[in-house]
């Protein structure tokens, strides 16, 4: 399951608890445009990554815990994924539910 995010100020917001651990990623479907995943990284500040990023068909996506509650936190995790066609990168952040 992919979590559903708004888009806050131009970026993906996911709210999340900060001792969930489940996990959070994107569907590029629309990016691949046919193309296969074939491998991805993630890189995480705010939360913390717990396991190895995967993927699923079109989507990329990691178990994260935790959460930075400071007010000015920047709670986040980047992913970067290469397909057959190319390499590219997606951020998205995390806000307290």
């Amino acid at each position: 399951m992919i979590e559903t995010y708004k888009i806050v100020r131009g970026v993906p917001v996911i709210k999340k608890t900060p001792r969930s651990r489940l996990p959070y990623g994107l569907d590029l479907v629309d990016w691949l445009d046919g193309a296969t995943l074939v491998s991805v990284t993630a890189v995480a500040v705010g939360v913390n990554i717990d396991g190895t990023p995967f993927i699923v068909g079109t989507k990329v996506a990691v178990y994260l815990t935790g959460l930075d509650e400071r007010e000015a936190a920047n709670n986040s995790c980047t992913f970067t994924f290469t397909s057959t066609e190319g390499t590219d990168s997606r951020t998205i952040y995390f806000s307290r539910r």
